[in-house]
């Protein structure tokens, strides 16, 4: 069944037609964009990542790899983030998380056009083992993403909230939002006036392997280092 929610974000993104279904949360179907085909994929509704969510995601992943090759795919993303709860935690779903990282990548590899439309919230490793893995990332007006929210990195770190909202005045890096993501170089395209336009150009954009984040964050002075400190190590005898 799918809500209203996402009925009008895909009438929003697919003005040539979708089609798709929502199980427990995780989106599957196909879309049609500039004449061609593309694959659907995605966690929406806000839904938490658990163990179960990721393995019907990363099913519906593989179907597209085994009967799609190269197709583009489109992920959706609208994410709480990861599931919060014993039992997932007892299962290993760092590790099923790692494993939909593999299916992504391999999705890379295999030259599936792979770009992510971050449409709600999206959270933590959730976010980082869906949207983070494509190849180009489009943030709409109503995008959230962050690591995690500001009581929890002080939580996390022992610093009070004061101190680290006068960090995150100076460093994206603490700062929730898709602004902040966007000086990192997370996100690509930020806040499309023409949502669909926005998609349809990415998807012509040429698979792209090399990982241009660090890059793209220093030119837009969210990371000032990060490219040069990789290189120096990459560069290490």
């Amino acid at each position: 069944m799918i809500s209203e929610k996402v009925a009008a974000l895909l009438e929003r993104l697919f003005p040539e037609g979708a089609h798709a279904e929502v199980e427990a949360g995780v989106l599957s179907g196909g879309a049609t964009v500039g004449g061609e085909t593309v694959a659907l994929a995605g966690v929406v509704d806000g839904t938490a990542l658990g163990v179960n969510e990721v393995v019907r995601l990363s099913r519906a992943l593989l179907e597209v790899l085994e009967r799609q090759p190269k197709r583009p795919i489109v992920l959706l993303i609208d994410t709480r983030g990861q599931r919060m709860e014993l039992r997932d935690e007892l299962l290993g779903l760092n590790q099923y998380l790692a494993h939909l990282c593999r299916v992504l990548e391999m999705a890379r590899q295999r030259e599936h056009r792979l770009v992510a439309v971050v449409a709600g919230e999206a959270l933590g490793g959730a976010l980082i083992a869906t949207g983070l893995m494509a190849q180009e990332v489009i943030a709409l007006e109503e995008a959230n993403p962050m690591v995690m929210p500001m009581a929890g990195i002080a939580a996390v770190t022992k610093c009070c909230t004061t101190m680290l909202e006068e960090l995150s005045a100076r460093n994206p890096v603490f700062t929730p939002g898709a602004d902040a993501f966007y000086r990192m170089g997370g996100i690509d395209r930020l806040r499309p006036a023409d949502p669909a336009a926005a998609l349809a150009e990415a998807l012509n954009e040429p698979v792209r392997l090399a990982d241009h984040r660090a890059a793209q964050g220093e030119g837009r002075g969210g990371r000032t280092k990060a490219r040069n400190v990789a290189e120096r190590v990459v560069a290490l005898p």
